[in-house]
């Protein structure tokens, strides 16, 4: 299996490379500029061949080849010029800049894998290397002592770029001799380590930048100092050849080498007992970096279809909307974005879905499903407490009990903002789950195991509860003020400084909903809860209910609605379930995904 890089601006031949190039189970990248072919092999370098056309976006292409050519470190690269352009001087000036071959358009499948096959036969990014029954001759050691050593010399290459860049930086005038021979003495040091375990091209390149250094040509070495990462990249995929450059994987390889990678991060943190895992200042800077708030797959993946439909009514996406946090918090993120980039942030924010949705509109919704940010429904699967479908229950249990209590505590004008705060109040876990796929599982058995909270057990591991990256999250991205206040102080309504009463509302109905066995909270099973008038959340909103409200009477009607709720969303998924059995019999142990709940199922 070959990388294969195509540099050509015509997507109906970016379409053919890579229908070619995947029936002969090769990796294709595309892209129609040399600017964007150079940020390419920067970030992936691990390229067996690129083939491009002369005329690029913007450019000359034999000004990409030349560059290339040019390059110390990416000269080797092979090349395949793959044009609907051929003259005499074309062909002339490629041959002369070493192109493999020079092939005439349209595409013919024989001659196009030809070429792949001839660059995987002896890989231009190996040849820096001895082959390692040599390498294990030349250093005098076993394998395991050579790819030790290799590591290391890849670990010192990094941070003598970064050592020599620091002292190229604090330069005021010419370099004194002193400091001169101190960098000739440690390439050369460098120089003779790469060559006892034979690492040829990381030789030549030290030496290249010695003779930089030997004539005082600053600027140049400056130049060449990020060849030493990209050779430390190349000790790097010579010790992992089974590995693939990033930008190569598909979208289910990317899945599970993030899911790999968060996996042995978190196993070894517990296992050498070192917390938090994740430092709040680093999950800060994750959170960050998130676009949006992600959204269960098979979610959003019926958001995508529908809202890419052409669909003669809004009304199936608003009822999608309603059913589930993710979606909510970022329509409601979405609309409130492009509105204060209307307004220049002076009108008042969008706090109502079905509005939300109106306003951005068929085109922007359709936009929105494209990009949507996902994560694996299968991360929450922790038998027998946790899956998707019962945290899911649980978050829409409490959109609707929210509303309902506003009716009970005579508020009726927060019923609609109680029920949306209500569904997205605990979007924290869908944050943790798209930064650390597996911190939620291992979160949730830390506290089952050890008898603590799973709030206890999330400060623990990352340094902060996931309310606080909820909260940090909406702050930075601009969900509306008021659910922002819930998602922040629900834990604590006594706490909250602003939207008190709809704080309270929604921690009330957290309460009543664990207290009734609405799904899957979050907490683990052992926690035991007080009685409703001793929580932060009574205590809150007390004295703003009406003298004669009865609280027990008031928990008794809950307890009701909650039943109602329950039978009424598992008793649509048993009939599901039983058509699906009775029409496929292996279906028996399977539950229906929310999405397979029709939206008219389950009302708000």
């Amino acid at each position: 299996m070959a990388n294969i890089l195509l540099v050509d601006p015509d997507e109906m031949a970016q379409v053919a490379m890579r229908g070619i190039l995947s029936r002969a189970n090769h990796r294709c990248i595309t892209v129609a500029s040399g600017t964007e072919a150079w940020d390419c092999i920067a970030r992936n370098l691990k390229i067996d061949l690129i083939f491009t056309e002369l005329k690029l976006s913007g450019e000359d292409g034999l000004k990409f080849l030349h560059n290339l050519k040019d390059d110390f470190c990416l000269q080797h690269i092979p090349v395949v010029v793959y044009t609907a352009y051929r003259t005499r001087e074309n062909v002339k000036a490629c041959l002369a800049l070493g192109v493999q071959n020079y092939l005439t358009k349209p595409y013919d499948d024989e001659a196009l894998l030809a070429e792949v096959a001839k660059s995987v036969a002896t890989p231009w990014y190996e040849q820096d290397f001895e082959d390692t029954e040599t390498g294990v001759k030349v250093a005098a050691v076993s394998m395991k002592r050579l790819q030790c050593r290799l590591d290391n010399l890849r670990l010192v290459l990094e941070v003598a770029r970064a050592s020599f860049a620091e002292r190229l930086e604090a330069l005021t005038g010419a370099m004194d001799e002193e400091n001169t021979h101190a960098i000739m003495d440690e390439l050369t040091m460098l120089h003779f380590q790469a060559d006892d375990i034979g690492a040829i091209g990381v030789g030549r390149c030290l030496a290249y930048l010695y003779g930089k250094v030997r004539t005082a040509s600053w600027a140049e070495f400056k130049y060449g100092l990020p060849y030493l990462d990209y050779y430390a990249r190349f000790i790097f995929w010579h010790m992992n050849p089974h590995l693939t450059p990033e930008d190569f994987l598909t979208e289910e390889e990317r899945t599970a080498e993030i899911e790999a990678k968060s996996r042995l991060l978190w196993e070894e943190a517990v296992a050498k007992n070192i917390y938090p895992v994740v430092s709040w200042e680093k999950l800060q800077k994750e959170i960050d970096g998130l676009p949006g708030c992600p959204v269960i797959e098979s979610v959003a993946a019926a958001f995508h279809m529908s809202a890419n439909g052409s669909p003669a009514s809004l009304h199936p996406l608003m009822d999608l909307v309603e059913k589930d946090p993710g979606l909510m918090a970022q329509i409601l993120i979405s609309v409130n974005q492009l509105r204060k980039s209307k307004t220049k942030g002076t009108a008042a924010p969008v706090e109502e879905p079905r509005l939300a949705i109106g306003m951005l509109g068929e085109l922007r919704l359709a936009a929105l499903g494209r990009s949507l940010l996902r994560v694996q429904d299968g991360m929450m699967q922790l038998p027998p407490h946790s899956s998707w479908l019962r945290y899911w229950m649980f978050q829409l249990g409490v959109a609707r009990i929210s509303e309902s209590i506003c009716g009970h505590f005579e508020m009726p004008g927060l019923a609609t903002e109680a029920y949306a705060a209500g569904l997205i109040h605990d979007i924290g876990k869908l944050i943790l789950l798209r930064l650390h796929p597996t911190g939620f599982q291992t979160i949730l058995n830390y506290a089952i195991d050890n008898k603590i909270t799973i709030k206890e057990s999330e400060k623990k591991h990352l340094d902060a509860s996931t309310h606080q990256m909820a909260a940090h999250f909406a702050d930075r991205i601009g969900l509306p003020a008021r659910f922002a206040n819930v998602i922040r102080w629900v834990d604590n309504p006594s706490f909250a400084v602003a939207d008190q009463n709809l704080v309270a509302i929604v921690a009330i109905a957290r309460h009543l909903c664990r207290k009734n066995g609405i799904g899957f909270s979050g907490h683990a099973p052992h926690e035991t809860l007080l009685p409703l008038e001793e929580t932060s959340a009574w205590r809150a909103i007390e004295s703003n209910v009406f003298p004669s409200f009865q609280l027990k009477r008031f928990e008794v009607q809950i307890k009701d609605e909650c039943a109602e709720f329950h039978r009424e969303l598992h008793g649509r998924w048993n009939e599901t379930k039983a058509k699906k059995v009775a029409e496929n019999p292996e279906n028996k142990a399977e539950e229906p995904a929310p999405s397979e709940v029709k939206s008219d199922e389950v009302s708000s």
